[in-house]
């Protein structure tokens, strides 16, 4: 995926669930998640070629699934 697909997605996923959901999102938020939406390439820095670079743990649906319950339980946590 080509970094203006990483940004575009979380941003367009992200109007998506909060009209759905309604709940308002700050710039910074969309900020944070365009930031966040281009981590799983950061691999891209320490593979040792290019096309092997999505055969990492950071390209693993699992890996994200596990870090946003981390996240979301960490937020609930804070938030009591």
């Amino acid at each position: 995926m080509l970094p203006p697909a990483h940004l575009i997605i979380p941003v367009s996923s992200a109007q998506v669930i909060t009209k759905h959901f309604k709940i308002n999102l700050s710039l910074l938020e969309y900020v944070g998640l365009s930031i966040g939406s281009l981590l799983p390439d950061i691999d891209f820095f320490i593979s040792s070629e290019i096309r092997n670079h999505h055969q990492t743990i950071w390209h693993t649906p699992l890996f994200w699934l596990t870090f946003l319950l981390v996240m979301l339980g960490i937020s609930n946590f804070k938030g009591m």
